[in-house]
Order: structure tokens, then C-alpha cells, then sequence
């Protein structure tokens, strides 16, 4: 659906954030990874809550 969509242009962007940038700081990674691993966990709640609903 269009939750995918949007995490996999938010895994995109992320990726190439720190591809174009190989003098990345520890602390933009972290903080990038960081926003990444909260919005993905989000988006797993958001999954299991359809699911449960839809059962």
C-alpha cells in the first residue's frame, strides 16, 4: 500500500543521504538511523493494527 511506498522513498533517501556524503558524522548517522528504526516501528504498529482489524 502507499505506507510501503513511502518507507521504501524514506529508505531511499536515507541511503543515498549517506552514500553522497562518505564524511557523514557518527551523530548524522546515528540521528538519521535513528528517525529511520522510530518511523519503521511505527509502521510495523500501523501493520499489525490492519491486520488485528481486518481479523
Amino acid at each position: 500500500g502507499l505506507l510501503r511506498i513511502v518507507i521504501a522513498l524514506l529508505e531511499i533517501v536515507v541511503g543515498i543521504v549517506i552514500v553522497s556524503d562518505p564524511h557523514i558524522g557518527y551523530a548524522t548517522l546515528a540521528v538519521l538511523l535513528g528517525i529511520y528504526l522510530i518511523i519503521n516501528g511505527l509502521a510495523w504498529i500501523g501493520l499489525g493494527v490492519a491486520v488485528r482489524a481486518a481479523t
